[in-house]
């Protein structure tokens, strides 16, 4: 439980905040607005990640790759390694994905380096697999979330 609790509030954007912080300025600052240029950037730096991986991106949580699909968006893999879904009933595991999402949409929402991105239409998608390999939950973040959840 621990893990996971740390795993909300790390997961997104420790790692890929450091990832892309520079790239997502520069787009900024080029005032690209048209989301086909923005994923276009993208490529390099899912190339570097997918050299990289398996990238231990704090305890319990490693990043696995990731890859650009422009009808789904930018998908990162994860897995908590030390999540073992047989350690909490259905109601626990089902609170805790409902806050996993909340967390990350808040953060991805209010970050000043991907809510530009965000709102220039990428989409985000963080998959992530338990102990086991089994998916455990996807979130996805895209205008529309931020939007419903107040945050644009």
């Amino acid at each position: 439980m621990k893990t996971l609790r740390k795993a909300l509030s790390w997961i997104a954007f420790f790692l890929v905040a450091a990832l892309i912080l520079g790239f997502l300025m520069e787009i900024v600052n080029r005032g690209t607005a048209a989301a086909s240029s923005v994923y276009d950037e993208f490529y390099p730096i899912i190339e570097k990640i997918n050299r990289s991986a398996p990238i231990m991106a704090e305890p319990g949580v490693r990043l696995d790759g990731a890859s650009i699909d422009r009808s789904t968006g930018i998908r990162y893999r994860y897995t908590l390694t030390e999540l073992y879904p047989e350690q909490f009933d259905p109601q626990t595991a089902l609170q805790n994905r409902s806050k996993m999402r909340e967390q990350v949409a808040r953060d991805s929402c209010n970050h000043p380096d991907m809510a530009p991105a965000i709102r220039a239409g990428v989409t985000f998608v963080h998959d992530y697999h338990d102990a086991h390999g089994e998916r455990y939950v996807t979130i996805t973040v895209d205008q529309r979330t931020c939007e419903r959840a107040g945050y644009m």
